[in-house]
């Protein structure tokens, strides 16, 4: 959604996380989304249930703000194209849900460009971040 690889020690650029195939390489990110436990009598098993964990680390991740603030990030590239604000929401929404906002949704997201001491760029990226943390985002994706 937000456009920026993630970077995994000892492997190439742009490798993705599916491509780790070492338990013990350090990622908060996998470890709170269920990377397997090594430990575990199992280790193939994971716990695709979302928890509450999860939903902290998405709300509260400094990672995850910088990635949506990036230079060549999504947010970025969209708030400096030449797309009407319409156009800008229903691209975030398709990269989100992989689906177009509801007429309610749009309405909304067209607002929150709008409101006070928003600009394009900033409210770009709260749009963003605020999808990563629905309901939506964390049980369907």
């Amino acid at each position: 959604v937000t456009d920026i690889a993630a970077d995994f020690q000892g492997l190439p650029a742009r490798s993705r996380a599916m491509h780790v195939w070492n338990t013990t390489m350090p990622s908060v990110f996998l470890d709170t989304f269920g990377r397997p436990d090594s430990s575990a009598e199992c280790p193939c098993e994971r716990d695709p249930a979302p928890t509450i964990t999860q939903a902290l680390h998405l709300a509260n991740s400094s990672k995850l703000i910088d990635r949506i603030a990036l230079g060549a990030s999504r947010a970025t590239k969209l708030a400096k194209s030449d797309l009407t604000t319409e156009h800008i929401v229903e691209e975030i929404y398709l990269a989100a849900f992989s689906r177009l906002p509801t007429e309610k949704e749009q309405e909304a997201a067209i607002a929150s460009f709008a409101s006070k001491d928003a600009t394009r760029q900033t409210a770009t990226e709260d749009l963003i971040w605020a999808l990563l943390n629905t309901a939506e985002f964390m049980l369907n994706h």
